[in-house]
């Protein structure tokens, strides 16, 4: 049975989409047999990191009733499978979020990841409500863990359990929450603290993700470290800097 996970924050911007493609990534690299799925049934772009072209074969088309799940799982030149969402507004109407928990029953892949929507409404809530998991996203300013903290109670409550916290675009500098901070507020371990870095800017605009695009960058580094974490297996870093010498600092040791 597929463990499914979903990937939320309550506020937008905060980098889910990212998080999701990039540990989506480097999960299949391990071995993993991974799915992600773009669940941000309003706003989806989880397609667009990849470059992939519009399809008449998405999970809009699933939740309509046009089409068995199963079609709308795309296969990315890496070996990640992708179930992308549609862009269209039409599409989005005719889609019935009544159907979501049928159609992720028959979502393949050892782990299936949801990329959900910003905010706490129905969309999100339908996500969380059909998953085993939940992994919160923040950026280090207090809006943006305000709004994880909400997002966590939510996720709770329809009972998928908080596994931990990615921080993302973390620069460490005097005007960021501490990591321990966040841990603190949320009430969660931080799985992953991905450095604020350009090669990630650079990787949405050329639509690739960073961990292939710039495998030896400390964002790709970062991700690739996670996706070792959640298996259990030890992490060998490819940047000629260690790894932990960043975080030591980061953490102020």
């Amino acid at each position: 049975m597929a463990i499914r996970v979903a990937v939320t924050s309550g506020k937008g911007g905060v980098g889910k989409t990212t998080t999701v493609a990039n540990l989506g990534l480097a999960l299949a690299k391990l071995g993993v047999d991974v799915t992600i799925v773009d669940a941000n049934f309003t706003t989806p772009d989880l397609s667009l990191h990849f470059g992939t072209p519009a399809t008449d074969k998405t999970i809009h088309h699933a939740l309509a009733g046009i089409i068995p799940i199963e079609q709308a799982v795309h296969i990315h030149k890496s070996g990640l499978k992708i179930v992308p969402a549609s862009l269209s507004l039409d599409d989005l109407k005719r889609a019935d979020y009544g159907n979501l928990r049928k159609i992720v029953e028959n979502i393949p892949g050892e782990v299936v990841i949801f990329d959900t929507a910003a905010g706490l409404g129905d969309e999100m809530q339908a996500v969380l409500s059909v998953v085993d998991k939940c992994v919160l996203v923040t950026n280090p300013e207090w809006p943006a863990i305000t709004d994880a903290l909400k997002a966590a109670i939510v996720s709770e409550s329809l009972g998928a359990s908080v596994e931990g916290v990615i921080i993302n675009k973390f620069k460490g500098d005097k005007f960021e929450p501490s990591p321990s901070s966040i841990e603190s507020v949320l009430d969660t371990p931080v799985l992953a603290i991905i450095p604020n870095d350009d090669s990630v800017r650079a990787s949405i605009a050329t639509k690739n993700p960073v961990v292939i695009s710039s495998p030896s960058s400390y964002a790709a580094e970062a991700y690739r470290k996670l996706a070792c974490d959640i298996i259990g297996v030890p992490y060998k870093p490819l940047h000629r800097f260690s790894l932990q010498r960043v975080f030591d600092s980061i953490f102020g040791k």
